[in-house]
């Protein structure tokens, strides 16, 4: 148990004695009035009773919580003695613990340290008052005072221990009144003070003595004593856990610490540094642990690029940082790493040689550092420092072995020389490695050794780890070297004395002439036993090689080798170059155009330009992240948030001789010496050393004397000169007006965050909460706002230690430059966490991530931000006079200033044949010392800070974000034109309008940028600039509104773009990428309202798709000369060709490949017209006449209008006119009945209704025509075949009416039915064209057509009996709304709509036709045998067709279903059950034989999606065929049977043909394959032409690419033309112009809106994914996939592809194990492939061989990555 836990018991035990106490006292008293009224033998009250009775059970209660207390801490005695003497006794042990706690936190307080000296003479002063105090209280114990003020270094402590930021802040403000602020900064704030080990003080602090010591935990205790017996035993130099208590281990992991994929994890080991990716991850399976230096050193590999490998495989989550504060940082494998390098592939890919390695192997190779033992992390770093120095030393020939076990290690470097290096950092629990430890220690001892290096913590053990040593391995003492970690001190182990490592370089040299001439004797004799020069040749460079360098494409001296003790498992290391040819380009010539490019937009003053530049290039190419860093810290950009510290200037400029990085470093160390971002800069004095030894400084003296006075300055006073620049002495009437604009922007910050509701939340519950976490009114946000509102500058202070604590990076000033994300980040999960019992269900496991966090983020990084700045004004405000660092500052100005001009002059001046980076380097230091001197003089700017990058603002090419940063949003990495980078390059190279030129663009020229123009107008108007006034809200919300139509057309556009085959798709669904990147852009650019960027955006990408288109056009070409060359062509092929390269030659590829599949096909090129009168243009063409013969409402139109009869259609018009209404009389059902006569509905039979409010109402029906077929004149099945079955409705209108008045009146009537409206009024024909587009935008499932006067009168001069119904459909219905076609094959088709296929409908119905009918999906069988039965059934010869869907049925499902249907339709008298065919066969011909019931002449029996039943078949030798045949031969022309089913039926055609005995062989058959031309554009333009809408000649090409992107087949030409209607319904009336139309002609902005439909194109991809899965095996699927798996290897472009063979698939299908076709014959395949070209889905190439018909079909087969997936699904299926 601990003394804490041992505390808590004692004070429960010791409030419980006070609870017993207490009722006891009670108990007593009410006892004692009991016992008064019993001796009075007075009765008891009730009140009396009932009060000691709850008193005793109170009592009871008290006393078993005490016992049970008792007994679980052991104090058992306790229940023996009284409550009295429990309570001393408790009370005594809890002063006890409590005196125990203070000594040890006095002990632990003088225990405190620092590394910097000028804290530890501070914390001194403290520890030495401490020492007084104590003496006092020994003396005085009962002074408060003094008391107090040793609990005030008792809750020091407690305050350290802390981790609680709130708890912090309470305890500093407690402890302010003892310690003053430069103590508690230190030791709360930078953290820089700590507990030292308890060998440097070893004198204990006692404040009282005690015989009574705190109970401790007794199994603790005793495993603790066990291990120390056994170290004590063997003599084990074990490190004592209090001496790396102040020590902790931090453990970075990777933000994608996730599990990875074999395939991934090689993917992005490739992506970026290849190289130095395999390099790093080889090395560390080798050797567990790296450093970059190390590598580096021993790989002769850049440490710029070593470092962005490690960073990026960071990033990625393959290895992890550890570190130990205070000393260095070390690599290693993570898990996620690890697991996936045990796979073949990629220890293959990395050349991993040995075993793969289970878990349990992985622990015991102790790979990975346990994250709890700091022993184990000293080992390591010890191991690293070794190899760094000794390696270095004697590197040139050195073999190498090492382990590295839990807290140890052992290395050996052999050449010349052999030294062992040993580390010991054994914790107790660490020394289990001491075995096996040794037995490598011998191993290598047996090789002989000159030198061992023994490492430990500190000096003390190192000496008893070379003690241990020693004595088990009997080595010399005198070759044995000591090595202290902590002070990384060299001594020699017998002397004591010091010891450098460059001795060994002494002994090397030494015996260097002795090895050459061992080698060149070794390399003589060799050669002499070979033969001639050639074996002489080959033994000298053996040895040379072996010698002296073994090969570049090795780690030096065989670095990258497995421990030779583990030779067998040997693992071998990456080459250097064997990732290079799988890495994009990075050579130095490419990367130096951009340097280049950088230097010049400095040298040309536009700075800005090069680190924007830089910044962009980065992003796609890290190699550049490094510079970026450099030029930014150099120049000040404040986009990088630059924080000045001397740690990090030394990190960010690795020692090398590139002059633009020496006048880099040269500005940033000028800044760094200046700034004041860290007080306390512990390596500026190094850095300063540093600066000095760059040659170049010898050139400015002066310079170099400034910098000398910055860094004594800061050193000094812990503050920078920046603090007490002249820019910084602000008037007060000016910082009060910069605090008035703080309380403002804080108010506006307030009510948003703190009152308001987050923006943009998504309706997360959790996250709102944490929002209101954090912006609590009682929180720390709101707090800071508060006080900058309303003026509370006396927390400025406090403010400031709370932001160091949670915001800003350790030992920095409360700036904003320095706000640490990562504390900010720990705060906002802490929020998020504590939110999670508030939120819903989701989200509660879940990190706070994307939008959200960046939201959360941005908000309080502002609020942040403004409470730096008010910080730093309100100290401004009270700026003192006697400052010391003040004082100062006034003395060296005057000195400091000049010495810096006199640079500055030295600099900018010209030298002769200066490069450019030395002219650029010259110009960023004079930059830098010009700013400087601003500063200085007071003439620096603040806001210049921020208007750093303001300047592109007066170009077109790069926009800025809220904070005036480069806008980065967008990705253009395939489209380099309108990259960043190359946007950034076009904008130096500019002659930049002014500000007031560019407003005027904008806003005059339709420039369109009005956030850019924001943002010019709020610079100017800070720069005291006067403007023009502009009316910026209303260009705005215009340029919105032309944004969106822009936006509209430019999806439309790329859908037609794509439909014309012109986007490419092989890698990636580029179509979908774009117009994803347009619509991003569309919202930046109507969130920022920089709409003419987004403009220029859209240009720039239609410019390039028609370029890209290019290259399938090319190859299109190609295949057209081929057909040229090879063949004679006649007239017709000629004109084909010709219309090919039209097609070409515009860019429309999809009809150049339909052309081309039909070069050879034997249809006619004639273009289908639909003849005869085009009565619709007639219509309109004599609208004006008709409607004034007619417009007098005031009468009739038999008075209006005169007809002469002079033969029958003037006789029938006549009738039209007499049976029309007249002014409002009821029309009455004799007159209707007539009057629809004449229209050419004959035989109708009209009922009259009840009227709907004032409405005359009827219901027509057209009458069934018995014993012949139907033959409808108009495709609107409404008032033709459904006017048969469902029957439409007649309202008649009277009344003047307007489009909208009708609109409404149609509504009112109710959508229940199909209308027919007759209205007596004459609408004019603007009315009747706003009619036309609203009816389509109101009505969609049921039919309203209009009758108007106008159009009865055109009737009336236009009549023909014979096609009065014809013309009145297609004079009406363009002005209604109908909806023809009937895409679905599950819904009834209409018979108007059954167009074509008439060949094959023959053969199904005739009695000697076919009995198979087979084809792939969405070509029509259904719909063929469905008009089968509607032709033949009950026919005029009486004649019976039953239609029957066995689908998924085995044949005896179909057996009982098909004697069901027949009974229900009447054709068998007998209901019968049975699943046998013959007696199914005896009952049907029963019954056609049966001449008593009524006689059926002919039966066709129709049974439809029969694949299954078919497949059944085979189990019986096709019985069901035999019992079917047997019918058909009761009688010429009595029985005929029909299945029809999917392709996959010709193959049991075929297998069954090789029995003679199957009846199937006998059995005719038909392939339904897709429309051929003519009945394809029948189907298309038949039904639209009813509805107005005509295809002019010159955009015939039209229907070619409406035909081609439905591949002809029938199921989706309909969905085609269905979704043009459709089109017409939205609010954009499909692009027409309702004052124009109908009539509609078709054109390429109507296709646009169809295809910019997604639910379109998904319905167009779903059904050609359909048509290809005709069966179980997907076989026609496969070879679709593999066809298009090929096109994608196609070395070029899958758009330049000559074709495939089938021995072209079958080789691909064996290359990707899809077994289902690789064990195909060939003539299989080809068979299949021959198929698939009858469904149009394949076609030939000149060279026999085949590509998909339309390059859409490959497109729609999906991206490369897809494809792969989809063929692993049938890898793993197999």
């Amino acid at each position: 148990m601990t003394q804490k836990d041992q505390k808590n018991q004692i004070k429960n035990l010791l409030a419980c004695t006070e609870r017993l106490l207490c009722c006891m006292t009670e108990v007593q008293q009410d006892m004692d009035e009991a016992a008064k009224s019993i001796k009075q033998q007075k009765l008891l009250s009730d009140e009396i009773a009932s009060k000691l009775e709850n008193k005793l059970k109170e009592l009871r209660e008290e006393t078993k919580n005490y016992t049970d207390i008792c007994g679980e801490t052991g104090i058992k005695n306790l229940m023996e003695a009284s409550m009295s003497e429990a309570k001393h006794v408790l009370t005594e042990q809890l002063h006890l613990i409590e005196k125990e706690e203070r000594r040890l936190a006095y002990k632990r307080f003088k225990s405190l340290q620092s590394l910097d000296p000028d804290t530890n003479e501070h914390i001194l002063s403290y520890k030495n008052e401490l020492k007084e105090l104590l003496d006092a209280y020994e003396k005085a114990p009962s002074d408060e005072k003094i008391k107090k003020k040793l609990d005030a270094y008792s809750t020091f402590m407690q305050a350290l221990d802390e981790t609680d930021s709130a708890k912090v802040i309470a305890y500093i403000l407690e402890l302010s009144s003892v310690f003053d602020n430069q103590l508690l900064g230190k030791a709360f704030v930078a953290r820089t003070i700590k507990e030292a080990s308890k060998e440097s003080d070893q004198t204990d602090i006692i404040v009282e003595e005690s015989n009574d010591k705190p109970a401790k935990d007794n199994e603790a205790v005793e495993d603790a004593q066990l291990l120390s017996e056994i170290a004590a035993a063997k003599q084990l130099p074990f490190i004592r856990d209090e001496d790396v208590a102040c020590y902790t281990l931090e453990i970075e992991k990777g933000k994608e610490e996730k599990k990875v994929g074999t395939k991934s994890f090689l993917n992005e080991i490739r992506a970026k540094f290849a190289t130095e990716n395999g390099l790093v991850l080889t090395c560390l399976d080798t050797f567990g642990v790296l450093s970059i230096q190390f590598l580096a050193l021993a790989t002769k590999k850049s440490m710029i690029t070593l470092e962005m490998s490690f960073r990026y495989l960071f990033e990625k989550g393959y290895i992890r940082i550890y570190k130990i504060p205070g000393l260095d940082s070390f690599y290693s494998l993570s898990a996620k790493a690890w697991k996936v390098m045990q796979s073949r592939e990629a220890r293959n890919f990395l050349k991993i040689k040995g075993v793969v390695y289970d878990n349990q192997a992985k622990n015991e190779m102790n790979l990975e550092v346990d994250e709890e033992s700091v022993n184990a992390a000293f080992a390591r770093i010890a191991y690293l420092r070794l190899l760094n120095t000794f390696y270095e030393i004697i590197q040139p020939n050195t073999s190498m072995k090492e382990a590295v076990f839990d807290e140890c290690f052992m290395a050996v470097l052999k050449d010349t020389s052999s030294i062992i290096m040993i580390g010991i950092f054994w914790s107790l629990k660490g020394s289990k490695d001491e075995e096996i430890l040794l037995e490598h220690i011998r191993e290598s001892v047996n090789y002989g050794t000159d030198y061992v290096i023994v490492a430990g913590l500190n000096r003390d053990y190192a000496v008893c780890n070379a003690d241990y040593i020693v004595k088990e391995m009997t080595f010399d003492p005198k070759c044995v070297i000591c090595y202290d970690l902590l002070k990384n001190e060299y001594f020699e182990y017998v002397s004591n004395d010091p010891f450098s490592p460059k001795k060994l370089l002494e002994k090397k040299e030494n015996q260097s002439v002795k090895l050459e001439s061992k080698v060149e004797n070794k390399a003589e004799n060799k050669a002499e036993s070979k033969a001639e020069n050639k074996a002489e040749s080959k033994a000298e460079s053996k040895v040379e090689n072996k010698a002296e360098n073994k090969s570049e494409d090795q780690l030096e001296g065989e670095l990258k080798s497995k421990l030779e003790s583990q030779s067998k498992d040997q693992l071998e290391c990456q080459p250097e170059n064997q990732f290079e040819d799988q890495l994009p380009d990075q050579s130095a010539d490419s990367s130096k155009d951009e340097i280049q490019n950088a230097c010049m937009m400095i040298v040309e003053e536009k700075t800005y330009c090069a680190t924007a530049y830089l910044d962009a290039v980065k992003d796609t190419n890290e190699q550049y992240k490094m510079l970026y860093e450099q030029l930014a810290y150099a120049v000040n950009d404040p986009k990088m948030r630059c924080s000045y510290d001397s740690h990090k200037i030394f990190a960010m400029y690795p020692q090398n001789e590139d002059i633009l990085t020496n006048y880099l470093m040269l500005s940033t160390c000028l800044r760094n010496f200046f700034m004041n971002h860290i007080e306390y800069d512990y390596e500026m004095k190094a850095l300063y050393e540093n600066m000095k030894s760059i040659p170049m400084t010898q050139a400015y003296p002066e310079l170099m004397s400034a910098a000398y006075r910055m860094v004594q300055f800061k050193g000094k006073f812990h503050k920078g000169i920046d603090c007490y620049a002249d820019y910084r002495l602000r008037d007060q009437m000016k910082i009060e007006r910069r605090l008035e604009n703080l309380a403002v922007r804080a108010k506006g910050y307030y009510e948003s965050y703190v009152l308001g509701q987050p923006k943009n939340h998504k309706n997360v519950k959790r996250f709102v909460d944490t929002w209101k976490l954090v912006f609590a009114e009682d929180g720390e946000m709101a707090s800071y706002l508060q006080a900058i509102m309303n003026g509370e500058y006396e927390y400025a202070s406090l403010f400031r230690v709370n932001l160091l604590i949670n915001f800003i990076s350790d030992g920095c000033t409360a700036e904003y430059s320095n706000l640490n994300r990562e504390k900010l980040g720990n705060y906002i999960n802490d929020c998020w966490d504590k939110s999670k019992t508030n939120g819903g269900t989701k989200f509660k496991t879940s990190n706070l991530m994307s939008d959200l966090r960046n939201n959360l983020t941005n908000a309080m990084e502002k609020v942040i931000g403004i409470t730096c700045e008010w910080i730093d004004l309100a100290s401004g405000r009270s700026r003192s006079e006697n400052d010391a660092g003040e004082k100062r500052y006034r003395e060296i100005k005057s000195d400091l200033r000049a010495e810096l001009k006199a640079a500055e002059k030295i600099v900018q001046k010209k030298e002769t044949a200066e490069d450019i980076y030395v002219q650029a380097g010259k110009a960023v230091l004079a930059q830098t010392i010009k700013e400087l001197l601003a500063r200085l003089d007071g003439r620096y700017k603040e806001e210049s800070h921020k208007y750093f990058y303001i300047d592109f603002l007066r170009g077109s090419e790069v926009l800025l974000d809220e904070e005036y940063f480069p806008d980065k949003r967008g990705n253009f990495a395939d489209f380099e034109k309108l990259s960043l980078p190359a946007r950034i390059l076009r904008h130096s190279k500019l002659e930049l309008l002014s500000f007031e030129e560019k407003l005027e663009h904008i806003f005059k020229e339709y420039g369109d940028d009005y956030g850019a123009a924001e943002q010019i107008l709020d610079y100017m108007q800070k720069n005291r600039n006067a403007t023009e006034e502009y009316n910026i809200q209303a260009s705005k919300e215009q340029a919105g509104k032309d944004a969106q139509i822009r936006l509209n057309n430019f999806i439309e556009n790329l859908e037609l773009a794509q439909s014309y085959g012109q986007i490419e798709e092989t890698k990636e669904n580029k179509k979908e990428k774009i117009q994803k990147i347009a619509n991003e852009w569309f919202a930046y650019a109507d969130e920022t309202k920089n709409y003419g960027f987004f403009k220029r955006i859209l240009e720039e990408y239609e410019k390039k798709l028609h370029e890209d288109a290019k290259v399938r056009g090319e190859a299109l070409l190609r295949e057209v000369e081929g057909i040229e060359n090879n063949d004679t062509l006649d007239e017709c092929r000629k004109k084909r060709i010709a219309a090919i390269k039209s097609m070409i030659e515009c860019q429309n590829y999809t009809v150049a490949e339909d052309l081309l599949s039909k070069i050879n096909s034997e249809e006619t090129d004639e273009e289908r017209e639909i003849r005869g009168t085009d009565y619709l243009a007639k219509f309109i063409e004599e609208y004006d006449y008709n409607y004034k013969a007619v417009a007098n409402s005031s009468k009739s139109l038999s008075d209006l209008a005169v007809v002469r009869i002079h033969n029958k259609d003037e006789k029938w018009a006549k009738r039209l006119i007499d049976n029309w209404m007249n002014n409002g009389q009821a029309l009455g059902q004799y007159k209707l009945t007539a009057l629809l006569e004449a229209l050419g509905f004959l035989d109708a039979q009209v009922k009259e209704q009840a009227k709907l409010g004032r409405i005359e109402n009827y219901m027509v029906t057209i009458p069934t025509v018995v014993g012949r077929k139907a033959n409808y004149k108009h495709p609107i099945a409404a008032f033709g075949s459904k006017a048969q079955t469902e029957g439409f409705r007649v309202a008649c209108l009277f009344g003047k009416y307007d489009a909208d008045r009708l609109i409404e009146e149609l509504k009112n009537m109710g959508n229940s039915k199909n209308t027919l409206v007759l209205l007596d009024y004459a609408l004019s024909l603007p009315d009747r064209r706003l009619f036309a587009k609203k009816i389509k935008a109101s009505f969609s499932d049921k039919v309203f057509a209009v009758i108007d006067r106008v159009l009865l009168m055109f009737l009336v001069n236009n009549y023909s009996v014979q096609f009065i119904n014809q013309i009145l459909m297609s004079v009406m219905m363009p002005f209604s709304y109908c909806q023809p076609y009937v895409w679905d094959s599950s819904k009834v088709m209409p018979p108007e709509i059954f167009i074509g296929r008439q060949e094959e409908l023959e053969k199904i119905e005739s009695p000697s036709g076919v009995n198979i009918v087979y084809g792939g999906r969405q070509l029509g069988k259904s719909a063929l045998l469905k008009k089968a039965k509607m032709d033949i059934d009950f026919d005029e010869n009486n004649n019976r067709a039953v239609y029957i869907e066995i689908k998924s049925m085995d044949y005896e499902r179909a057996a009982k279903k098909i004697c069901c249907e027949l009974y229900d339709a009447g054709v068998l008298k007998e209901e019968i059950d049975t699943t046998d065919w013959d007696v199914l066969a005896r009952a049907i011909k029963k019954r056609l034989l049966d001449d008593k019931e009524e006689r059926i002449p002919y039966l066709l029996l129709l049974l439809d999606e029969a694949d299954t039943f078919i497949e059944s078949c085979t189990e019986v030798n096709f019985k069901p065929f035999d019992a079917l045949k047997e019918i058909q031969n009761i009688g010429m022309d009595r029985f005929k049977f029909v299945i029809a089913g999917l392709h996959n039926i010709v193959r049991f055609k075929r297998d069954a043909a090789l029995s003679n005995n199957s009846v199937i062989t006998h059995l005719s058959s038909i392939t339904i394959r897709p429309f051929h031309t003519k009945d394809a554009r029948q189907l298309l333009e038949e039904p639209l032409y009813c509805l107005g809408f005509r295809f002019p000649k010159e955009r015939q090409a039209l229907i070619s690419l409406i035909l081609a992107s439905t591949n002809y087949f029938p199921g989706l030409i309909q969905l085609y033309c269905a979704n043009l209607i459709e089109a017409m319904k939205k609010d954009d009336y499909a692009g027409y112009d309702e004052g124009n139309t109908p009539a509609y002609e078709v054109t390429q902005k109507h296709i646009k809106k169809v295809l910019s439909d997604p639910s379109f194109m998904n319905q167009i991809r779903e059904k050609f994914e359909i048509t290809l899965k005709l069966d179980e095996d997907n076989m026609y699927y496969i070879i679709a996939l593999l066809m298009a798996y090929l096109y994608h290897q196609n070395a070029n472009s899958a758009a330049d592809s000559e074709g495939f063979s089938a021995e072209d698939i079958k080789e691909a299908a064996i290359g990707v194990g899809i077994n289902q076709v690789a064990v195909q014959k060939t003539q299989i395949i080809n068979g299949l492939m021959q198929e698939l070209l009858e469904l149009n889905i394949l076609r030939h190439t000149v060279n026999e061989k085949y590509l998909f018909s339309r390059y859409s079909f490959f497109q729609m087969m999906g991206t490369s990555d897809e494809i792969d997936s989809r063929l692993l699904e049938y890898m793993e299926n197999q």
